[in-house]
């Protein structure tokens, strides 16, 4: 495997948490709490901290520790499951859409910037790679589970 893909990955991490520092300063929001509030923008229906936990890979004491803070922010609300009592839905709250729309600017920018120059060719393969690469992981935790 080359090592020489890992520092790219990490300092598009790093360049997109500067973004954010720059950009949203008065929230005093950490890495985790932007990736968070990006997620639950991206994939709504993923509105649980397991959820939330399970596709970013973030540990649930951490996830939680997260939605703490964010709560206590006011930027988003917690709504308990009707089926399952112990179970929340994290909604983002509405009345914070200016923070909203800022974090959906930024992530846009990022990936302006990130993908400027690539041909739409190029960036295709990009996405079946990543795609292959996800698959890749997937297998491995099923296999580990044997």
């Amino acid at each position: 495997m080359k090592q020489g893909m890992v520092p790219p990955f990490y300092q598009i991490m790093n360049q997109f948490r500067m973004m954010c520092r720059n950009e949203l300063p008065g929230f005093d929001l950490s890495q985790n709490e932007v990736y968070i509030l990006t997620f639950l923008m991206k994939v709504p229906e993923a509105d649980t901290a397991r959820k939330i936990s399970e596709f970013l890979g973030m540990s649930p004491s951490l996830v939680s520790h997260s939605i703490d803070s964010l709560r206590r922010k006011k930027l988003i609300e917690l709504i308990q499951d009707e089926a399952d009592r112990r179970v929340f839905h994290i909604r983002l709250d509405p009345e914070n859409e200016s923070l909203i729309l800022k974090i959906r600017q930024l992530d846009k920018k990022l990936f302006e910037h990130l993908l400027e120059g690539i041909e739409p060719e190029k960036i295709k393969i990009f996405e079946e790679v990543l795609r292959k690469i996800l698959q890749n992981i997937q297998n491995q935790g099923r296999e580990e589970k044997k």
